[in-house]
């Protein structure tokens, strides 16, 4: 009978932890809810290994919709990014905003934190090649 009392008692904790980290992590207003991506959809359209070992490239189309943000990010590699739609807006941290124009490129270097952003009315889109480490996750995060 104890046995399953203190089951129970730890099944219970356990339970109350895990609603703890949830509202913790997710609720409105904290600093890792701000972070996430917002009014953002990218889509892989190619993966690919390349023939340096434990690198590929990703080919992702982005479209961040009026008001959207990706959040403050890095990545295991070189990002180089052509606007499809634009105007795209780009902050890097420690540099000037840059906004860039449909047809225009721009390069992101590996853990160069950054983040688009669309202050428009207008859905942006733009086509990225990422070349990036395999073992590492293809986007982070970050403050």
């Amino acid at each position: 009978m104890q046995k399953h009392i203190r089951s129970a008692v730890f099944g219970v904790a356990l339970a109350a932890i895990a609603v703890i980290i949830v509202v913790v992590t997710w609720a409105p207003g904290s600093a890792r809810a701000q972070q996430q991506p917002q009014g953002v959809e990218r889509k892989i359209l190619r993966r690919q290994d390349l023939p340096m070992p434990g690198w590929e490239a990703v080919m992702i189309q982005t479209t961040v919709q009026p008001g959207g943000t990706e959040g403050w990010h890095t990545h295991p590699g070189t990002l180089l990014e052509y606007v499809i739609q634009g105007p795209w807006t780009m902050e890097r941290r420690g540099k000037s905003t840059a906004t860039y124009q449909t047809g225009e490129t721009f390069s992101i270097v590996q853990g160069e934190v950054h983040q688009a952003i669309n202050p428009g009315k207008t859905a942006v889109r733009g086509l990225a090649i990422l070349i990036v480490d395999k073992s590492k996750p293809m986007t982070t995060q970050v403050q």
